[in-house]
């Protein structure tokens, strides 16, 4: 596993604990934004490194081509996951920044 993986792993660990312990409106978006970017780390985890790695050493057959299809398709559902996080995170940052003005 990467440093780059494992440093995003901690963060969205530290996010979701500090989001917890938020009070208001702005609990419910940061957690929202958490809990999305943590549901990415747990799929590119479990199924996308994996996959990666297995279709690196898989020779050149209508397996590993299959397989490498639906890694791609599942790719949008991922970034899909990311694009939600990082909305819900644009909210948090917008109520915050309104709550101290």
């Amino acid at each position: 596993m990467g440093v780059r993986h494992d440093s995003a792993a901690l963060l969205t660990l530290a996010n979701l604990f500090a989001a917890w312990r938020a009070h208001g409106l702005i609990r419910g978006w940061w957690l929202a934004a958490a809990f999305t970017a943590l549901a990415d780390r747990v799929f590119t985890f479990s199924y996308f490194t994996p996959t990666m790695v297995g279709l690196i050493r898989m020779t050149d057959s209508p397996e590993s081509v299959a397989i490498a299809t639906r890694w791609s398709n599942l790719n949008y559902v991922r970034h899909s996951i990311v694009l939600v996080a990082w909305l819900a995170s644009l909210r948090t940052f917008s109520l915050l920044y309104q709550q101290q003005l």
